[in-house]
């Protein structure tokens, strides 16, 4: 388009100026869609519900601190299993207690209660297979709940 066609306005400008918006807003509307969700806005992305999801809470207790680190240090290979191997595990995930370095928790979120007794229960042969062990805790509590998705767990 020549600068003539605008200053004589014969009308050719205006479609030019209309294709110009429509391919730039599907420029943008790709761009969203292939950009990595940590630049898509929370209030874009829409909610994951799962009904009657099962969480597994493990609660550990080690005699000190290096028992407590060392058995982090075997359970890392599992989690990176986990993550590779069960698409239906939806978390998984070692947290320290902030009041007692000897203590953490695992908190596991699988779709149904079959996960966990199926697909990871052959994570953890596969791991006891090859795992270095690490210290073992000196305390255990296994409890299990299913979430009621009043709140939210996708933030």
């Amino acid at each position: 388009m020549s600068v003539s066609h605008v200053v004589k306005g014969d009308g050719k400008v205006w479609p030019c100026v209309l294709g110009g918006v429509a391919a730039g807003a599907a420029l943008a509307a790709v761009a969203l869609h292939l950009m990595p969700d940590c630049f898509v806005p929370a209030f874009c992305k829409p909610r994951t519900r799962h009904a009657k999801v099962h969480v597994l809470l493990v609660q550990l207790g080690f005699a000190s601190q290096a028992d407590r680190d060392s058995f982090v240090a075997a359970w890392s290979p599992l989690a990176a299993r986990v993550h590779a191997a069960e698409p239906r595990c939806l978390s998984y995930e070692c947290c320290f207690a902030t009041e007692d370095e000897k203590a953490l928790i695992i908190y596991e979120r699988y779709r149904t209660k079959a996960d966990l007794d199926g697909a990871h229960q052959e994570s953890l042969k596969a791991h006891r297979a090859v795992a270095v062990p690490g210290a073992a805790p000196v305390t255990k509590s296994l409890t299990h709940f299913t979430e009621t998705n009043i709140g939210h767990m996708d933030r």
